[in-house]
């Protein structure tokens, strides 16, 4: 299986020729990826995911993060 992202973009002269391998499917929306465009958090048994779906996540947690009330001591 080819790497999705790496097959849609044009190589030199407009050839498909060093069009890498993928190394796995994105968890979220399924597409194959390469090394190149994969994204993995550090921690162990986290999920492969592509360029724009690691983005979206990255977005939804910092989000997530600013909406979150403070603690507040008693």
């Amino acid at each position: 299986m080819n790497g999705y992202i790496c097959e849609k973009s044009p190589g030199p002269g407009g050839t498909h020729y060093h069009v890498k391998a993928a190394v796995g499917i994105c968890h979220n929306c399924g597409i194959g990826v390469c090394a190149e465009h994969s994204e993995r958090a550090p921690q162990p048994g986290s999920s492969l995911l592509c360029p724009s779906c690691a983005e979206l996540l990255h977005r939804a947690e910092a989000k997530q993060i600013q909406t979150q009330p403070e603690l507040q001591p008693v």
